[in-house]
Formats: structure tokens, C-alpha cells, sequence
């Protein structure tokens, strides 16, 4: 070292000056006259020497070198600036490709280690220049550059997630949940509508261009996941959802204009008629197959045909406008049966004027009420009868 030399601590200062100017003068010389094979063995055991300094200095260090560097190069002239930049761009233009990922590799741990220790006012401040640029650069690209940055961006975040393990992905989904939340939590009415709406028009989009197999996908996903859903829920949770679907419902109904209202329940009685031909379609077929019958087809070709459909609405119509009263004497019970007068009573009985009369229960022929033994052949027989008649009721 040049202070454990006792002949330079009395040097002055313009001997020191002129001992380094010597030296300088004795380097260049020396640099111009060595071969190429010298100047790369030079800058080579120049740059390990830097890189050594460099691992061995303390983050304080660092930070003190990173903030002399920035003030050099804010202070320099344009014209050594353009000097240094070029020089950087032909160095990296003949690095090889070890040399430039081990590069990568050091300037990450770097990074890495300087955001380890950085303040909270300094990392808020490079987060918020880092905004400001990125704001500026995103103003300024064009259609192609942002093309071209988004499918970088996309591979990229594709190989990402390739590489990443079970504990990494968790931890992701985890973190992006919270975020979400955060961010839902302290949106405003107007963003929120804005979001929700943005959202649907991208769900409608990507509906109206999805083909029959990725919509039969879609849709069994969301029913397995609507499944585990309600089937790990809490009893509070499905109190909270409950209430809110009535909420939502209640605000709909209040709010349906009546159009809306017309089609609703046009939609519910279309709906009632398909659920109601389906239930009856399962007890035919249920009855043919114990049968070893093939009439379910046949059965269905007929639901299906139009005409044979309006003439079953029609007549169901006629049916249901069909009322049936009970005569006072006799206790029967027909559709239509018509009243001698305002007495209930039909015109056999009121045209019988034996005493007692003859169907009247003095002349013990009300047989009562059906006994219990009995009842359910009856119930059987009256739903055979009744629903080969009327194929698109349920009972």
C-alpha cells in the first residue's frame, strides 16, 4: 500500500500529483503496446477482481456505490453518456450466452438483496416512479408493440405456471384472493357496476363463440362445483344464501317490467307442461319396460307432434272448464249432471215419486264411504283410467 511506504508521506501534494500523472502516462503506454490476447487477460482478471470487491462489500456499501454511480451519470455530458451507452450495447451484443445468463443470474440476487433491505419510503417511492413509467410507456406504445409485449407476457406467465409446484400455486390463488377481495371491499357503487358489467360482456362474448362441447363442459363443471359447494356448506352459510337468492328475487319481481312479467310466467307454465310431460313420460316408459315393450318411442313421437299437442291443450281446456255436482238423494257424482232445480237433486230422482225413493239411502242403496281394504285398487284403477286420458296431466 502506498501510506506503508515511509518515503511518500512526506510527498506534497503536487509531487503526488505528478507521481500519479507518471503512472497514468507509464499504463497508457503500456496498453498501447499489448495484444489483443494481454488486453482480454487484463480486463478479465479486472472484472473477477471487481466481482470479489463487489460480493464482499456490505449492503450499505452497495447502496452508497448504486447512489454514486446514479449522481456520475445524471452529471455527465451528453456526449459521454452516448459513449457509455454504446459501449454497453456492444458488450452485451459479443457476450456469449454463459456469460449473459450468469449475468442474469448475479444482477437477480442483486435485486433480490437490495429489495431485502430497502425502507418502506423507498420501496413506496420506486413502486410509484415504477407506475409513472410504466403509465408513459403504456400511453406511448403502438397497436403492434402492445401485441407483441401481451404474447411475451402470455408465455412467459404459461411457463410460470408450468414450473411452479402445489405449495407455490396455493400460495398464489391464496394471495390473488386476498387482493380481490381488498379490492372489492373498497370499490365504489360506480365501480362496482362497471366491473360487474364488464364482466358480463366478457362472459357473453366468450358464450357466443364457444362450440356444443365446450358448453356441455362448462356446464358439468359448474354443476360438480355447485354440488361441492352446497354439499360442504354450513347451515349459516346456507341461511346467508338463502336470504340473499330471496333478496335478489324480491328485487327482480319489484323491478320486472310487465312484458318481462308476461314472459316469466309464460316461461313457468311452459316449464310446469315439459316437467309434467317428462314425469308422465317416465311412468309410461317405467310400465313398457316391465312390459318388454318398445311404445315409449311411440309415445314420445306423439308428445312431440304440434297438432296432436294443441288438440291435447284444447281438450284439457274443456275439461278443466267442466264442473261436477253431487245429487242430495242418490250421492252420485257426474260431470255436468243436470239438476231437476235449485234443490241438487237429478232429474232420476226427482222424477221418482216412490216413497222411499228407490236409489235414497232409506232404500239402503248409498253403499257409504269406500273401506279401507279397498281403497288403494281403487286409487290404482282410477290412475290407469286417468292418465290414458289424459296423457299431459300429472297427478
Amino acid at each position: 500500500m502506498e501510506l506503508d511506504n515511509p518515503n511518500l508521506k512526506k510527498e506534497s501534494a503536487n509531487e503526488k500529483r505528478a507521481r500519479l500523472d507518471k503512472k497514468n502516462q507509464r499504463a497508457q503506454e503500456l496498453r498501447r503496446a499489448e495484444t489483443e490476447q494481454e488486453r482480454q487477460a487484463r480486463l478479465k482478471k479486472r472484472n473477477e477482481k471487481d466481482r470479489a470487491k463487489r460480493k464482499a462489500e456490505s449492503p450499505l456499501e452497495t447502496e452508497q456505490r448504486r447512489k454514486n454511480r446514479k449522481i456520475d451519470e445524471t452529471n455527465e455530458s451528453e456526449v459521454h453518456k452516448e459513449v457509455r451507452l454504446e459501449h454497453k450495447r456492444s458488450k452485451l451484443a459479443q457476450e456469449s450466452l454463459d456469460r449473459r445468463a450468469a449475468r442474469l443470474n448475479e444482477m437477480r440476487i442483486q435485486q433480490k438483496h437490495r429489495l431485502a433491505v430497502e425502507s418502506q419510503e423507498n420501496r413506496s417511492a420506486r413502486l410509484q416512479n415504477m407506475r409513472i413509467l410504466q403509465k408513459e410507456h403504456l400511453a406511448n406504445e403502438t397497436g403492434d408493440d402492445r401485441a407483441a409485449r401481451l404474447e411475451r407476457l402470455s408465455v412467459l406467465k404459461d411457463e410460470r405456471l408450468a414450473k411452479e409446484t402445489q405449495e407455490e400455486k396455493a400460495a398464489r390463488l391464496k394471495y390473488q384472493s386476498t387482493l380481490q377481495e381488498e379490492k372489492i371491499a373498497n370499490e365504489t357503487v360506480h365501480k362496482r357496476a362497471a366491473r360487474l358489467k364488464h364482466q358480463n360482456n366478457l362472459q357473453e362474448k366468450k358464450m357466443a363463440k364457444e362450440t356444443s362441447d365446450e358448453r356441455a363442459v362448462r356446464l358439468k363443471r359448474q354443476c360438480a362445483y355447485k354440488e361441492n359447494a352446497l354439499a360442504n356448506e354450513t347451515p349459516d352459510e346456507r341461511a346467508v344464501r338463502l336470504k340473499r337468492q330471496c333478496a335478489y328475487k324480491e328485487n327482480a319481481l319489484a323491478n320486472e317490467t310487465p312484458e318481462q312479467k308476461s314472459a316469466r310466467l309464460q316461461n313457468m307454465s311452459v316449464y310446469k307442461r315439459q316437467f309434467a310431460q317428462d314425469a308422465l313420460l317416465k311412468v309410461i316408459n317405467a310400465e313398457h319396460l316391465h312390459n318388454n315393450e318398445t311404445a315409449p318411442l311411440i309415445h314420445q313421437a306423439i308428445l312431440k307432434d304440434k297438432v296432436v299437442k294443441e288438440k291435447m291443450d284444447k281438450f284439457h281446456h274443456e275439461m278443466s272448464s267442466i264442473e261436477s255436482t253431487i245429487c242430495i238423494v242418490c250421492s252420485e257424482k257426474f260431470p255436468d249432471t243436470k239438476m231437476a232445480s235449485l234443490s241438487t237433486t237429478c232429474i232420476r230422482c226427482y222424477r221418482d215419486k216412490a216413497n222411499p225413493k228407490l236409489y235414497s239411502s232409506e232404500n239402503n242403496m248409498n253403499p257409504g264411504a269406500v273401506p279401507n281394504e279397498l281403497q288403494v285398487c281403487d286409487i290404482n284403477l282410477n290412475f290407469l283410467l286417468y292418465y290414458r286420458t289424459n296423457p299431459l296431466k300429472s297427478l
